[in-house]
């Protein structure tokens, strides 16, 4: 089973006829030093290496009835040109995936008998190191205890670098949060401040950026022998959450009265109160 470059930004290149694909997955980053004894030093050691750019052409050839159709689709592909948007990717079995890239050239050679065809060739740049999903998962946890620890499955074949952590305090939040430590087995960091009733901590994995209540907060220490802020590898992620706050967690508690035979007593029950919340937004990744 393969794929075709389908759409870039809203645009279908479908149109795009006899279309050849490129499907290269691109070369990955060196980082080679030469030995004077033979051979080399690998500075990513047991670690998988990133990718690089990836330059991608689809070619094929715009089929039009008359000079103007042929005038308003090849206007519209140079219109994209120097545009980077989403370029998505159609799996034969009609899976979509997304990475954002550039156009960066349309190229066209008209010859004498091309009449009513002319062949394109469009050349994109990638952006993004991984193909993404094409719908955004989310991860939804109510924090009651602390340590805990959040179960988040990444259906790609990539890790997912980007992910994007919202930690929101409740209205009944008795002591300021000072500290929140988020790590699993191939990263983890801890950011330091003060978070009260009502505050909302954004972190942005892939934007490198820590926003509270939309203002930066940047004030992250990362965790011996991790690396960066969290990544998620494929498959199952047990990625650990723990607070420091002076006082304990909102619970679920709700009191009242009963009446009995053997006279009134009060009591407290289960019930649903406002809590410390995380949330994940993420995009499985895809090579």
């Amino acid at each position: 089973m393969a794929y075709q470059i389908y759409k870039f930004g809203n645009v279908v290149l479908g149109n795009i006829y006899n279309s050849v694909n490129d499907l290269s997955s691109g070369a990955t980053i060196e980082q080679f030093v030469k030995l004077s004894g033979g051979g080399v030093h690998d500075a990513w050691g047991g670690e998988k290496a990133p990718t690089k750019s990836t330059n991608l052409t689809k070619r094929g050839a715009i089929i039009a009835t008359n000079p103007l159709d042929f005038k308003t689709q090849l206007q519209l592909l140079k219109t994209l040109v120097g545009q980077r948007d989403k370029l998505w990717r159609l799996w034969d079995d009609g899976t979509l995936e997304w990475t954002y890239a550039r156009l960066v050239e349309q190229r066209s050679q008209r010859q004498p008998d091309h009449i009513s065809h002319l062949p394109v060739d469009l050349d994109f740049v990638t952006v993004s190191p991984t193909w993404y999903g094409e719908n955004q998962q989310s991860v939804t946890a109510d924090l009651t205890a602390s340590p805990q620890t959040v179960v988040v499955h990444n259906a790609g074949n990539e890790p997912v670098t980007n992910a994007i952590i919202t930690i929101t305090t409740p209205v009944s939040l008795s002591s300021p949060i000072t500290s929140i430590t988020m790590s699993n087995d191939i990263s983890g960091c801890t950011w330091t401040g003060s978070l009260v009733s009502g505050d909302i901590l954004e972190i942005d994995c892939g934007g490198w950026s820590v926003k509270k209540n939309g203002t930066g907060a940047w004030s992250i220490s990362f965790l011996a022998g991790k690396k960066s802020l969290l990544w998620l590898a494929p498959g199952d992620n047990e990625v650990q959450f723990a607070v420091s706050l002076n006082g304990g967690l909102p619970q679920d508690i709700e009191s009242g009265m009963a009446t009995g035979v053997l006279g009134a007593a009060t009591y407290t029950d289960g019930f649903s109160v406002a809590k410390v919340t995380i949330q994940l937004d993420y995009y499985d990744s895809w090579k």
